[in-house]
C-alpha cells in the first residue's frame, strides 16, 4: 500500500453529471476517505451533453436547468466510442496522478471497471505515471456494452480487490448487470454490498462506515502481509472473502 501522501482515488461520475455534481453527491464518503488518508480527485467527462440528450436518455442524475452536465461517452449515439474519454483520463492521470484506486458511479463505474483490466495498457501510461491499481469501488456499475470492450474482461480479467454497491430499487442498472461486473473480479477479494435505495450513491453515516470498514480491511491486509487464500471457491454461490480472519468484518457489512 502506498504512503498516505500518495493515496489518491480517481472518482468517475455518472452520465449527465459533472465533477462538481459528483463531488457534492459523495460529500460524506469523501470526508471519510480523507480521514483514512486518501485524496479523492474528480475529473469531468469530456462529452458535454445537450439538454435533449440528458432529458430523453436515462440520466444518472436528473438534470438541473442552467447547470452543464457531461458524460464519458454518449450511449444514445449509434456506434459511440470511448476514445475521447480515454484520452481525457490519460491527460488527467499524467497531470494529477498517480492513483491507488478507482471509485465510479454507473457510467463512470463501467469505465472504471474497464480500466481495471489494464489501466497502463489501455491509456498508454508508464509504470511511473500509473503504478498498478490497488482497489476498485463501484456503484451501480456494469460491463461496457460494445463487444470489443465487453470481451476485454475475459481476456484480461481484473486482479485487484473490489467493492460493488447496488441499490435494491435501482431501475437504471439492474442487479443482473451489477452482478456481471462483480463476477469479473477475483472471487477471493470481491465484495457485494446492497442498499435499500435506487440509482444513487448512498451518503448516510451507516453506509459510509461500511465502505470505510472495507478499506481498513484492505489496509490491514497490506500491512500484515498475509498470504493469499489458496484454492478460492469456484462457485458463484460461495461467499467471497478478503481473507479468512476478516470474514467477520466483511460479513458485518450486510445491507446498508
Amino acid at each position: 500500500m502506498s504512503n498516505s501522501a500518495d493515496r489518491k482515488i480517481l472518482a468517475l461520475h455518472g452520465f449527465a453529471q459533472s465533477d462538481a455534481i459528483f463531488c457534492s453527491k459523495t460529500g460524506g464518503l469523501r470526508k471519510e476517505l480523507v480521514k483514512l488518508g486518501y485524496e479523492v480527485c474528480y475529473p469531468c467527462g469530456p462529452v458535454k451533453l445537450k439538454r435533449s440528450d440528458a432529458n430523453s436518455f436515462q440520466a444518472e442524475t436528473p438534470p438541473v436547468e442552467d447547470i452543464d452536465v457531461y458524460g464519458w461517452y454518449n450511449a444514445k449515439e449509434q456506434n459511440y466510442s470511448i476514445e475521447t474519454a480515454l484520452d481525457s483520463l490519460r491527460d488527467y492521470i499524467i497531470k494529477n496522478g498517480p492513483f491507488v484506486g478507482i471509485l465510479g458511479f454507473s457510467q463512470g463505474c463501467a469505465l472504471g471497471g474497464y480500466l481495471c483490466t489494464g489501466i497502463r495498457d489501455i491509456l498508454g501510461l508508464t509504470e511511473e505515471q500509473q503504478p498498478d491499481l490497488e482497489f476498485f469501488i463501484g456503484f451501480s456499475g456494469y460491463r461496457l456494452p460494445p463487444k470489443e470492450l465487453h470481451d476485454r474482461f475475459d481476456r484480461h480479467p481484473p486482479t485487484i480487490p473490489s467493492l460493488h454497491i447496488m441499490g435494491e430499487l435501482d431501475t437504471v442498472t439492474d442487479e443482473t448487470r451489477v452482478q456481471e461486473l462483480y463476477e469479473c473480479f477475483p472471487i477471493e477479494s470481491r465484495t457485494l454490498l446492497k442498499h435499500a435505495g435506487g440509482h444513487f450513491v448512498p451518503n448516510s453515516k451507516s453506509f459510509v462506515a461500511k465502505v470505510a470498514t472495507w478499506i481498513r480491511a484492505l489496509n490491514y491486509l497490506s500491512t500484515a502481509s498475509i498470504p493469499p487464500t489458496p484454492n478460492p471457491p469456484e462457485s458463484a454461490e460461495d461467499t467471497p472473502a478478503l481473507e479468512d480472519e476478516l470474514m467477520d468484518i466483511i460479513d458485518s457489512l450486510g445491507t446498508a
